[in-house]
């Protein structure tokens, strides 16, 4: 029910339940399991619309990630991302306020984790990214159909929460200039920096409306299917 292209505007509201079920409706059709995984790329960061641009004006991995928890809740209202840094190892955790069936869930933190794997190798690293990883893994494939790299770290969570855990040499190296001059672009409005821990799904809707007046007036209705 929403008007306008997702595609060419990045920026819209688009309802995540829809998009989990294509992404797995998809998958099993073409028999890809991996096929959040498979759909990342290098810019694909860039590609996020706004919230994109923010995280690749950062300088470092640390920076972006930091700067990507923050403002995750202008991004999308039924994921959070957190960011825990400590003397060691960062540890980046994403995890769904619905409730997702096992196949659609492994899609959606594959793609998160491509996503993160995709600004760690920006820093020109391309091995032993990942010190661990804690991941809900497909019903039928489990690991098997991600990288060696991904499956030797890999273990099965069991909340639906994936946890990347990287050390923290690695997250404060400088991210690759040429990805960083795609963030350089001006972003529009600035967004309020908005804690994801401490923000609340009303607050968190609140932002997200203004990004749905453009096809009509916003309903409890509609708010609730597209969200």
């Amino acid at each position: 029910g929403i008007s306008g292209d997702p595609v060419s505007d990045p920026d819209r509201l688009i309802p995540m339940r829809a998009v989990g079920t294509l992404f797995r409706d998809v998958a099993a059709r073409e028999n890809c399991p991996d096929l959040c995984w498979r759909i990342i790329h290098e810019m694909s960061v860039a590609d996020l619309g706004r919230y994109g641009l923010l995280i690749l004006s950062e300088r470092t991995t640390e920076e972006a990630l930091r700067q990507a928890s923050i403002v995750m809740p202008h991004f999308c209202s039924h994921e959070r991302l957190d960011f825990a840094e400590g003397p060691e190892f960062g540890v980046v955790t994403s995890h769904f306020l619905i409730p997702l069936d096992p196949e659609t869930l492994h899609q959606a933190q594959i793609h998160t984790l491509a996503l993160i794997r995709s600004l760690l190798t920006a820093t020109g690293r391309t091995e032993r990214l990942f010190s661990a990883i804690s991941l809900p893994p497909h019903p039928l494939h489990g690991f098997s159909h991600l990288p060696p790299d991904i499956t030797r770290v890999a273990t099965i969570a069991s909340n639906g929460t994936l946890t990347m855990t990287v050390e923290r040499s690695l997250l404060q190296r400088p991210l690759n200039a040429r990805l960083m001059q795609s963030g350089l672009q001006d972003p529009s409005e600035a967004w309020e920096r908005l804690p994801g821990a401490e923000v609340g799904f009303v607050e968190v809707i609140r932002n997200l409306v203004s990004d749905a007046l453009a096809d009509g007036p916003p309903s409890a209705e509609r708010m609730a299917i597209n969200a």
